[in-house]
């Protein structure tokens, strides 16, 4: 077998391992097809080294021999002691193996080839003359030493290529360029038109700069596929500008070229601008061919200047219903109506008046909340669906709409500190809340933390939705340590005012 050291052209070098054995497959020492050569060469030098340690005379012991002098020192030399030993034993005379006479003693056959012994499982088993076993064992250790001259050549040979394997220089590559027929990119500098540029280069920049950019402006193919294919107008519809000379006509009709259903970007793009010319068409046809008619009690007067007419519509009776909220005033001069329309005002409240006297009231879980505190009557400003009870302090919902609601409430403390007592912390909360059960709807507090001579609380809710014969009333609760007096220029007030 020639070496491939030698001389590797016209082939370009290559590592053990990327070369694979071709041959069949060996069970016996785990050699499959597709193996690497280097797994190869490492089976069969390791199945060489046990070979050669079973067959090494050294590693076994023979004491038992007492061969003082000349022991055997090959495997072969080894099996002719055996055997001269065996035939030692048995009383039978070397050259007595190819002859067939008879026993010389009852039970007994002098002849080596009556011998009988049982064969090893790895030579067929079963019973077999002495001599046929020896031939048996001769064969074998030919062939294994013919299959070791064989194994060792393979592996002389594998071992030239698995050197010049691994002592070729390292191969090279070439990236291929191409010269640009556009630019590539959008990040300067940009890879220009009639520069060459490494293949490499241009995929990466073009796929990062160019592709993922289109991607992501045109969607997926299948984004794209949906789309054209979404198409509404189709080529069995009426073609509308050719309704008024031809009425009745089909899209694929009027426009041959207009794809019924249509697949590609260009078609779908095509037919669009067929539609919108239709479209467009059809529009300034309209304007040109315009009819107006007068009917009962109704005058119309064209005027057309270029494609554009304008009709003067006049009629005698007309009725305009108010609804809710709207008012409508008419007024009719000769054949002309004109109709005012307002808005009416929605319903609205305002009461407002100088607190009364506020007592101070211990903290406490269940006694210092604002349901506890007493519903304070301010007096009406203004109520236009009379919905406040001037005696009990009370807003009744009349209808059942969406409302603005807002209070307002400022108390003063002209004495010492003011509010503020830093031994005896306390609040000031007030709200407007439902009367009849303890729900809040605005509420907000004042809270002294330095010398403070007046106390402004406000809150508002808008848009809340309010049903008929719910009620809204005020409460304030002191727990400050101080009582409040009624103040002039003091104020409580709230308001109702509905939006809808």
């Amino acid at each position: 077998m020639r070496p491939l050291n030698l001389d590797n052209s016209p082939c370009t070098p290559i590592a053990s391992n990327c070369v694979i054995w071709t041959g069949p497959s060996i069970s016996c020492i785990k050699l499959c097809t597709g193996d690497t050569v280097s797994d190869v060469v490492f089976k069969l030098a390791t199945e060489l080294c046990t070979l050669l340690d079973q067959t090494n005379v050294t590693t076994y012991d023979l004491a038992c021999f007492n061969l003082a002098a000349c022991p055997p020192t090959t495997f072969d030399q080894l099996i002719q002691l055996l055997i001269d030993k065996i035939c030692a034993l048995e009383n039978i005379t070397p050259t007595a193996t190819t002859t067939t006479t008879s026993t010389t003693s009852p039970g007994k056959s002098t002849v080596v080839s009556d011998y009988l012994l049982t064969a090893a499982p790895c030579l067929g088993g079963g019973t077999v003359g002495l001599v046929d076993y020896v031939n048996m064992i001769a064969a074998k250790i030919c062939d294994l030493i013919t299959q070791i001259t064989i194994i060792n050549a393979e592996i002389n040979a594998l071992d030239i290529r698995v050197t010049a394997l691994e002592t070729a220089p390292t191969p090279t590559f070439i990236i291929p360029s191409f010269t640009l027929q556009c630019d590539i990119g959008t990040i300067i500098p940009v890879l220009a038109a009639g520069s060459t540029q490494d293949i490499d280069i241009v995929l990466q920049r073009f796929i990062n700069e160019e592709w993922c950019p289109y991607k992501t402006v045109f969607g997926t193919s299948t984004d794209l596929s949906n789309a054209i294919s979404s198409q509404c107008v189709a080529g069995t519809d009426l073609a509308l500008a050719a309704q008024y000379i031809t009425p009745g006509v089909q899209m694929n009709v009027e426009y041959p070229t207009y794809v019924g259903t249509p697949t590609t970007l260009n078609e779908a793009v095509s037919n669009i601008w067929l539609a919108l010319c239709d479209v467009r068409n059809r529009v300034e046809n309209y304007e040109k061919e315009s009819i107006v008619a007068a009917g009962d009690n109704i005058t119309v007067t064209p005027v057309t200047v270029a494609n554009v007419t304008t009709y003067t519509v006049a009629g005698k009776e007309a009725i305009v219903v108010a609804g809710a909220g709207i008012s409508v005033t008419p007024v009719t001069v000769g054949n002309d109506t004109t109709y005012t329309v307002a808005a009416a005002p929605l319903g609205g409240m305002l009461v407002s008046a100088t607190p009364p006297g506020i007592p101070k009231v211990a903290p406490g879980l269940n006694t210092s909340r604002l349901s506890d505190a007493p519903i304070f009557i301010p007096t009406v400003v203004y109520d236009d669906d009379t919905a406040y009870n001037g005696a009990t302090g009370i807003w009744t919902c009349p209808a059942t709409g969406r409302y603005n609601i807002s209070f307002r409430i400022h108390l003063t403390q002209p004495a010492g500190d003011g509010w503020y007592d830093p031994l005896v912390p306390g609040i000031l909360v007030a709200g407007l809340m439902s009367s009849a059960t303890s729900e809040y709807y605005a509420i907000n507090s004042f809270t002294p933390t330095v010398i403070q001579k007046h106390a402004d609380i406000c809150g508002s809710l808008v848009g809340y939705s309010f049903t008929a014969g719910d009620t809204l009333c005020l409460r304030i609760m002191n727990t400050t340590n101080y009582n409040y007096l009624s103040t002039v220029g003091d104020v409580m007030e709230f308001s109702v005012e509905r939006i809808k």
